[in-house]
């Protein structure tokens, strides 16, 4: 008969890992879809762009071989041998330095978005340094927590060593998250547009950016609630919600960038009516959208004026323009 207390021990070590790659692998097949939809829709993206999707998915398949691998030690390598459950190797040290750096490139892309967005406003400058640099704490926090890993192999010792640069980094990344996604929600709160269509695009951007901020702002919360609850033991159910967290990240950047494709399938072109749609690097999360004027004709000889309104960072603008037949 198999020993409760034993179980109970296997949960914490082996069986915590074993759920936080399943889940790890259920995602990455998600950047994996992704990653490939991207390319495929989007071959003409700025080459920085392509060289992040092909930076963040690399490093996202050296995560996950690096969990498989971890988790071959434990429940293979070390079978019949506890102690060695409590040792961690020296490469998954790498697995972690990697995560951290996922989280801060992802964090940093939607910071620099949000900086596009927001030109003119007085809070622009202190708003993006103070997330920057929270940002730049997460990553701090991490590769601190990295080098204390790599000089001490024993859980014991490590979670005597870094409640300060583990709390530094779960704290800070998800005040940065928690800024991202309010920004987002701002944003596209103060871009006003007159047409229903318009509206309802900008309705389904802000869900997604309330979607993702709930997603990864719950996922760090619940890490750093189990990882401060081992600060005294040596259990690993704080690896439950780290082990995958990377490709959450990775999987909400590729969203944003696959999502035109869903807005430009929302506005298609319509020349019979004289009216167009053209959805302009959503990437930046902006839009810009060529509607047709309301009213009458202003004068005779001219074609119906349109109105440009260009989704950003300020309330909508509008310019008229016409066209001489």
């Amino acid at each position: 008969m198999v020993d409760t207390e034993t179980d109970l021990h296997l949960f914490g070590t082996a069986g915590s890992v074993f759920i936080g790659v399943l889940f790890a692998s259920v995602f990455f097949s998600c950047t994996v879809a992704q990653t490939v939809y991207y390319f495929r829709q989007f071959p003409k993206d700025r080459l920085l762009l392509k060289l992040l999707v092909a930076f963040l998915g690399i490093l996202d398949l050296a995560t996950l071989v690096l969990d498989i691998e971890y988790l071959r030690l434990l429940v293979i390598t070390n079978h019949g041998n506890p102690s060695g459950l409590l040792q961690i190797p020296t490469f998954w040290v790498a697995e972690y330095f990697l995560a951290s750096v996922i989280f801060a490139v992802v964090q940093c892309y939607f910071i620099h978005k949000i900086w596009s967005l927001m030109s003119g406003r007085l809070w622009r400058v202190p708003l993006t340094v103070g997330a920057t640099l929270l940002a730049t704490a997460g990553l701090a926090g991490g590769i601190a927590l990295a080098l204390i890993t790599a000089t001490n192999h024993s859980f014991s010792v490590i979670y005597a060593h870094v409640q300060v640069p583990g709390s530094l980094q779960q704290v800070a990344g998800a005040i940065t998250d928690i800024y991202i996604t309010v920004s987002l929600c701002l944003v596209m709160q103060e871009s006003r547009a007159g047409m229903k269509r318009t509206r309802l695009l900008l309705r389904r951007l802000k869900i997604y950016a309330i979607n993702r901020g709930v997603l990864i702002v719950t996922l760090q919360l619940l890490r750093y609630a189990t990882y401060a609850a081992v600060y005294q033991g040596s259990s690993f159910l704080w690896m439950i919600f780290h082990i995958p967290e990377s490709k959450v990240y990775v999987n909400a950047l590729l969203a944003v960038l696959n999502f035109r494709h869903s807005l430009r399938e929302a506005a298609p072109f319509n020349g019979a009516m004289g009216e167009s749609a053209q959805f302009v690097d959503i990437e930046e999360l902006s839009s810009r959208i060529l509607l047709p004027l309301p009213g009458p004709i202003s004068s005779p000889g001219a074609l119906p004026a349109h109105v440009c309104i260009e989704i950003a960072g300020n309330a909508a603008y509008a310019t008229q323009h016409n066209e001489q037949s």
